[in-house]
């Protein structure tokens, strides 16, 4: 059963600068700084290393596969929070940066998912709002590593858990207005957008 997921939107649109971005996340809810960072040294490898079935330790945080940094030395946990312009400026062509957003959306996305019947929600908790600027490779692990996409910039919602009827739970979430209402303001205002939802079993 999984043990993590996400669910969201990404774009292939470089058009769309990190300054766009935080703007568009702004109206979703409010963001005041990131948390939680990640930032890779260089273009974002992780596809290239997981398809090489070399021996790693994978941890799945919002959607993107980061490694140890022992298994790769390209990707950077900060361990720090960072204010909006840092991370608007932290961005780059030739690197990604990926963390959660502060204050969050625990609030709005707790009343929302108590909208979806525990029987098919299963454990799955209160999900954080998580971005990705720049070339990265999101990926899921079901039985087998797979691809999902390489994308400009992604943003989902997170957490552990695992639903008990993930195709049900997949349905319902979307349908949520809260979950509208933000694919709505990506698509008005950043154009269009990919859905995905990737987890780690």
């Amino acid at each position: 059963m999984s043990q993590e997921g996400a669910l969201g939107w990404y774009s292939m649109d470089k058009r769309n600068s990190p300054e766009a971005i935080l703007r568009c996340v702004n109206r979703i809810a409010p963001v005041e700084s990131i948390g939680m960072l990640f930032r890779t040294n260089g273009p974002d490898n992780e596809w290239e290393i997981v398809s090489r079935d070399e021996p790693n330790v994978l941890q799945v945080i919002a959607s993107v596969v980061f490694m140890s940094p022992q298994a790769n030395s390209n990707r950077a946990y900060m361990r720090t929070t960072i204010s909006v312009d840092e991370f608007i400026r932290d961005c780059g062509e030739n690197h990604c940066m990926s963390g959660f957003t502060k204050p969050g959306v625990l609030e709005e996305m707790g009343k929302a998912m108590a909208m979806i019947p525990d029987a098919v929600r299963g454990n799955r908790g209160v999900p954080s709002l998580s971005l990705t600027i720049g070339w990265h490779d999101i990926i899921e692990y079901v039985d087998d590593a797979r691809l999902i996409a390489r994308p400009w910039f992604s943003i989902s919602f997170w957490d552990y858990g695992t639903p008990s009827d993930l195709p049900a739970f997949r349905d319902a979430f979307y349908q949520l207005p809260f979950v509208q209402r933000a694919a709505g303001i990506l698509e008005e205002h950043l154009g269009p957008m990919e859905r995905f939802d990737s987890w780690n079993v």
